[in-house]
């Protein structure tokens, strides 16, 4: 409402102090990563058990997973 105010000219705003970063337009793409080749396992789930489901976030795995997705 204030910024529609200020656009109509019937208030006067503050200079701005700080622009937040938009993390879409900063964001670089992950660098390609060479890609593992895979045969499909045919059957059931079960057939490759155990999984092992871990959080690569700040490790040295995150840039290969940011490359797969």
């Amino acid at each position: 409402m204030m910024l529609e105010l200020y656009r109509r000219g019937l208030i006067e705003l503050p200079p701005v102090r700080f622009v937040a970063r938009n993390n879409i337009v900063w964001h670089r793409r992950p660098a390609r990563m060479p890609l593992l080749t895979f045969s499909p396992v045919p059957g059931d789930l079960s057939r490759v058990r155990p999984l092992d489901f871990r959080q690569v976030r700040r490790t040295g795995e995150e840039r290969f997973f940011d490359s797969m997705i």
